[in-house]
């Protein structure tokens, strides 16, 4: 199992999480909140930037919408049935 190390905000204590409970993660104003499996939610100094960066070192993908669209192409990132030459449907 792969875990990541961050640091709690405001008591300073190290918190060992476990990649596959992480359910989501946001940054707020002084801290990133991480939300667990479980319903539990850690505040943690480092920035979401830091927490992806972790997250890529363990070997976990991150994907966002532009990832999507840059797989695909176009503005329309579910419309990937190809079409014929007389702009027919395949079926």
């Amino acid at each position: 199992m792969k875990y990541i190390k961050v640091t709690g905000w405001g008591n300073n204590k190290t918190h060992i999480v476990p990649l596959k409970a992480i359910n989501s993660f946001s940054e707020e104003d002084k801290y990133t909140t991480i939300r667990l499996d479980n319903g539990t939610v850690i505040n943690v100094q480092e920035s979401f930037n830091v927490i992806e960066e972790l997250l890529n070192l363990a070997g976990a993908t991150v994907f966002e919408e532009l990832d999507i669209l840059d797989k695909v192409g176009g503005d329309d990132a579910w419309d990937v049935v190809p079409y014929s030459a007389d702009d027919n449907l395949p079926f």
